[in-house]
């Protein structure tokens, strides 16, 4: 069942070799199975119906992903062939390939940059070309616990700053319902407004987030995400305000 609900919940994948490795394992299992076993688990896809948002296709990276597999597996270093966002072609990087991240239905290849000599994250889509090379190489750990004790918010690094954010009590409700970061503390306060704490890193995101939620959330601290939050709105308003077309 839950190799199933896996499988619906990874559309995405489909054409990549990942796709491909969790149907042969389904497909062994089926094989030992009496029909009506078999008809129970089909069933279970029609009864799980996910709903992705914003979902990317791999199908046309599909050996891409099989060398990026096979380098992470191996601890070998590639030559990453990739485009930055919003630039035209694309640069060749030496990469230490730690893991595949899985982001809001988008995969990131975490690894060593041996330009920037620290962790970066490329997005496996701006991938043009990977060329693997016959260099091992040994994960550093002083790496790992960098990344993770910078605990971004989404997918962009940055250190962790104390966050405060307080939430209308219209909206409240909803913000309880769900862990949107690891380190986040909610408060509930007199007049039925809810205050979120958490220590996280990447003000892009952290902004699109708080912006997502309208009027009904107000950023107290740290004052630099205030003035951020300030700015894009003030630039958002003089769109609509300004008289040139």
């Amino acid at each position: 069942m839950s190799l199933y609900l896996a499988k619906s919940h990874l559309a995405y994948l489909a054409g990549t070799p990942f796709s491909e490795d969790l149907d042969r394992v389904i497909e062994k299992i089926k094989a030992g199975l009496p029909r009506k076993t078999i008809n129970h688990l089909d069933r279970i896809l029609q009864v799980f119906i996910p709903r992705p948002r914003m979902m990317r296709s791999y199908a046309t990276q599909k050996d891409t992903l099989t060398l990026l597999r096979q380098a992470l597996l191996l601890q070998r270093t590639v030559h990453l062939h990739y485009q930055k966002a919003g630039r035209e072609g694309s640069e060749t990087q030496r990469v230490d390939p730690y893991s595949l991240l899985l982001y809001e239905s988008g995969l990131y290849l975490v690894g060593y940059s041996h330009r920037a000599k620290a962790l970066r994250n490329y997005a496996v889509e701006r991938v043009k070309q990977v060329e693997l090379t016959d260099e091992l190489f040994e994960m550093r750990s002083d790496l790992l616990h960098e990344a993770i004790s910078q605990r971004p918010f989404g997918i962009i690094e940055g250190p962790a700053m104390n966050i405060r954010v307080r939430f209308n009590r219209v909206v409240a409700h909803l913000l309880k319902e769900r862990v949107w970061h690891p380190t986040q503390r909610v408060m509930s306060l007199a007049n039925g407004d809810a205050l979120l704490t958490m220590q996280a890193g990447g003000s892009k995101e952290i902004l699109r987030w708080i912006l997502s939620w309208g009027s009904d959330a107000r950023v107290l601290e740290p004052p630099e995400l205030v003035e951020l939050v300030k700015t894009t709105l003030s630039s958002a308003n003089h769109q609509y305000t300004s008289t040139t077309r």
